[in-house]
């Protein structure tokens, strides 16, 4: 199959998209089923695994995370001898790692000796086959990925989520809560052999000499992720350390009303990363700038236009149907402006990358991870409020894009220069008008409104915003039909790459 790399970006945008609106769905009919055949007890159990798991997915110290990011850059460079002896390296050691931590848990099962071994002694042993399976199959997407195969990629995703809820419906009705762990083991693999159907499966190999830069930059990239991890859940481990649960919850279900506005960025990132990386290989760090500028524009335009869609349709079902949530209405409203400092620490990040300037990145989030831990401390110190817990979490953020941001723009060209401005008029514009919605959220007094007086001033807040918005849209317009002409056509000539054969056999 010809390498991918000369489609627009938006033939891959098409694709995630899909993949991440069909994951919605299923994440919901799963939410609404399998809760309900399970008591707590039973779904404690299962949510336990997770743990597990997560701890299995970063055992090989980030090396998955420098295959995407240097498989692209290694294909842009050296051409497919030097990107399928990176992918078989890099499989060799996913293979090693994930084998010690499966002989770990094996072992383990058969020593278990605490609460409910019948169930755990069982299930640590099908953890043990998940993590290889896992392991794969997180191999195998970042090789598609890298190839630009996001059409096999997004149909990889939806049947993790299609084929998972249906064997874990139906083996949680045959066999129980053990029925799901077979469940994930069985869809594991099924998706693994998929993806490497379609790219075909690298024949491992392991050289220490070529193995250890590739561990080093990987613990290095993990320490980014790690770093994100920390200041996207730094405000929930304090709401649950110093918080009744129900406000925890309250906080949680705004944060899960939050993850619609904040999914684009996921699906910018999906295509514009592995093109990044792939434009630095080849030395066109200019044109990778100018991708990352791309996304981040439509991304920031995109959102201004959706912030007052969501918080009506945030109004209108936590007062008519969530009513047992409407206390937490106004903190709802603040939740935006999450998103709207969240996306461009995602998007910006390739481009950090692509610099190797992982360091700076981590430094900089490091400092907007002090300053909300500091902020929550005082929040929970003086005046315990859930308000205030987001606020710390949307200033933390907020000084990681500001750095982001800078750094982008410290080394921009002139003709960017006018792009990066409309990027901060658009961000300025939203948040006025956004705190202008949780002004108006936190005066008003709906208790003696009628359902048609209520509705209508929602509707007037939220049609003022969105024609606040609107005119700095209007306004920029240039700008961001020119970002939409590059990501909808490209630019440039397609990058020639020798086609192989499908599915490559590396």
């Amino acid at each position: 199959m010809p390498l991918q790399s000369g489609r627009p970006l938006f033939h891959g945008a098409r694709w995630s998209t899909l993949w991440i609106l069909f994951n919605q769905v299923t994440k919901v009919i799963r939410g609404l089923i399998v809760p309900k055949l399970l008591d707590p007890s039973a779904y404690g159990l299962w949510s336990s695994l997770s743990v597990l798991l997560g701890c299995a997915r970063y055992a090989d110290l980030g090396v998955n995370e420098q295959l995407a990011k240097r498989l692209p850059y290694r294909l842009g460079k050296e051409g497919e001898a030097g990107y399928r002896e990176l992918a078989k390296q890099g499989t060799g050691w996913g293979i090693i790692t994930s084998g010690v931590v499966a002989v770990a848990l094996l072992v383990w099962s058969f020593l278990y000796s605490g609460p409910h071994p019948e169930f755990y002694r069982v299930a640590l042993r099908l953890i043990a086959l998940a993590a290889i399976a896992q392991k794969l199959r997180f191999m195998g997407s970042t090789l598609l990925g890298s190839r630009f195969m996001f059409r096999q990629s997004a149909i990889g995703g939806m049947l993790v989520d299609g084929v998972g809820l249906v064997l874990a419906i139906g083996f949680l009705i045959r066999w129980g809560v053990l029925g799901l762990v077979w469940a994930f083991l069985a869809t594991e693999f099924v998706v693994a052999i998929y993806y490497f159907a379609q790219i075909g499966f690298p024949v491992p190999t392991f050289v220490p000499s070529k193995t250890l830069p590739m561990v080093k930059e990987g613990f290095l990239l993990l320490t980014v992720v790690l770093s994100e991890q920390a200041l996207m859940t730094v405000d929930q481990l304090f709401l649950i350390s110093f918080f009744p649960k129900e406000q925890y919850g309250i906080y949680a279900l705004g944060l899960f009303l939050t993850t619609a506005l904040l999914s684009a960025s996921g699906i910018f990132l999906t295509v514009t990363q592995p093109k990044v990386m792939h434009l630095a290989g080849e030395g066109e760090l200019d044109e990778a700038r100018r991708v990352v500028q791309t996304s981040l524009t439509l991304y920031l335009v995109i959102l201004a236009a959706a912030i007052g869609v969501s918080v009506l349709g945030t109004d209108l079902m936590v007062s008519y149907y969530l009513t047992k949530y409407q206390a937490g209405l106004h903190v709802f409203v603040l939740m935006p402006l999450l998103a709207l400092v969240r996306g461009p620490v995602i998007l910006l990040r390739p481009l950090f990358l692509a610099r190797n300037q992982e360091r700076r990145l981590v430094a900089i989030e490091a400092f907007g991870l002090a300053l909300a831990v500091a902020l929550d401390a005082l929040v929970i110190t003086f005046y315990p409020s859930l308000i205030l817990v987001a606020f710390a979490s949307i200033l933390g953020y907020g000084v990681v894009t500001l750095g982001m941001a800078w750094y982008m723009n410290s080394f921009s060209g002139t003709s960017e220069r006018g792009g990066n401005r409309f990027i901060v008029a658009i961000t300025a514009a939203s948040v006025v008008g956004a705190t202008g919605l949780f002004i108006f959220y936190g005066a008003r007094d709906p208790a003696g409104n009628s359902v048609l007086q209520h509705l209508t001033e929602s509707a007037l807040a939220c049609a003022v915003y969105t024609i606040w918005v609107g005119l700095f849209v209007w306004a920029g317009r240039r700008h961001w039909q020119e970002a939409w002409s590059l990501f909808r056509h490209g630019s440039g000539p397609a990058i020639a790459v020798s086609p192989v054969a499908e599915p490559v056999s590396i």
